[in-house]
């Protein structure tokens, strides 16, 4: 059982009030505080200006909240933690059995590629949020290198002058 969540139902609660509600556990199902949750990250982000960095700012208010440390000490800790979380993601996707070539492949078993491509998207989304703790924590304008790199990889040629 779970309830319909509006921008009125955000907009005329106060966040924290909200955040007290989820924390608590007491009134919501998991699957209505994880819809509160899901509205609550997209709330924080337009909120911010929308955004990578906003995603990162949203990220970081969270490990703080939840007491995890991210600075650079700890630096090369939470890089492999991203990388396990890019291991988890090869396990799903070894999971996944496609028919076809490349770009136009299906899954052989819808219901159980389903299982394991939903999977795969957690564990890529594991490691963007690793990835967007780091920027915040950092005080990285991550939004800005990505564009910035962005502009330099449409400088280079084609694969990178590789031929395969």
């Amino acid at each position: 059982m779970g309830i319909d969540i509006t921008a009125d139902d955000i907009a005329l609660a106060e966040l924290a009030g909200l955040q007290e509600l989820i924390d608590s556990g007491t009134t919501l199902s998991d699957e209505a505080a994880d819809a509160l949750r899901t509205e609550l990250c997209r709330y924080y982000a337009d909120a911010a200006g929308g955004g990578i960095n906003a995603l990162a700012v949203m990220i970081g208010a969270w490990r703080k909240r939840k007491q995890f440390k991210t600075a650079w000490s700890n630096v090369p800790e939470k890089l492999m933690l991203a990388v396990t979380e890019l291991s988890e993601a090869m396990e799903a996707y070894r999971h996944i059995e496609m028919v076809g070539e490349h770009d136009e492949a299906v899954p052989i078993d819808a219901t159980d590629c389903n299982r394991w491509f939903t999977n795969f998207g957690e564990e890529i989304a594991d490691t963007i949020i690793r990835l967007l703790d780091l920027s915040d924590a950092l005080q990285l304008d991550i939004e800005a290198r990505i564009c910035e790199k962005m502009a330099a990889n449409e400088r280079r040629p084609s694969k990178h002058g590789k031929t395969c």
